[in-house]
């Protein structure tokens, strides 16, 4: 069946609302297009992601991109009963789309990472979340984002694979989130001669980005 032509201008829409705060208005226009588009995968995340905030305070809502979602306080999730189904509404929408996507394909990172935050914001799945964690790191090829939900939450995790995957990739073709995990890992488990190594290696990436740590 073919997507209207009108769909992604209001799911853009949609997502300024979001980005601008208004939540109200972004569930309005998502729900639009779900009526017109229910299988369109843009649409899905879109509305799951709408649906993810509705459990988070409103101070927690990103105001320029919508990519990832970042590690938060558990102050700022709502723990009512109405943002619980919330965040299991979205939660189950981010695994049926991550499921179906080859393991080292972006849209699944990205996919899994949201299920993830879905689990690690939920009171109720803690052990779920953490259990999520050591399984997309442990696996062959290990979903390093999850590392940056990981560690903040002090989540039990064992980081020996994603270092060996994370330094094979920085050799090849480093970038600033790889390079980041890894610095992550090494400082979490006390490698501070890697860290230090690492930053030296690597300081022209950062500069590249603009990073003001080494101007």
């Amino acid at each position: 069946m073919k997507t209207p032509s009108n769909v992604n201008t209001i799911r853009l829409r949609a997502i300024g609302y979001l980005l601008k705060k208004q939540l109200d208005q972004a569930t309005s226009e998502i729900e639009k297009v779900l009526v017109l588009a229910p299988e369109d995968e843009e649409i899905r995340f879109t509305a799951s992601v709408i649906e993810y905030y509705q459990a988070i305070s409103i101070a927690s809502i990103p105001s320029l991109k919508m990519d990832y979602p970042d590690p938060i306080e558990s102050e700022f999730v709502k723990h009512d009963d109405q943002s619980i189904r919330f965040l299991e509404s979205a939660e189950k929408e981010f695994y049926a789309l991550a499921k179906n996507k080859p393991v080292e394909s972006i849209r699944r990172l990205k996919y899994e990472i949201w299920y993830l935050a879905c689990l690690a914001n939920n009171p109720k799945k803690e052990k779920e979340a953490e259990e999520c964690s050591n399984e997309l790191l442990a696996r062959e090829f290990p979903n390093y984002l999850a590392v940056f939900w990981a560690l903040p939450l002090r989540l039990q995790i064992d980081l020996s694979n994603v270092i060996v995957f994370l330094e094979e990739v920085i050799k090849l073709k480093p970038d600033l989130n790889h390079i980041t995990a890894l610095l992550s890992c090494y400082f979490t488990i006390k490698r501070y001669e890697d860290v230090e190594k690492t930053l030296h290696e690597k300081k022209n990436i950062y500069k590249k980005e603009n990073n003001r740590f080494f101007n």
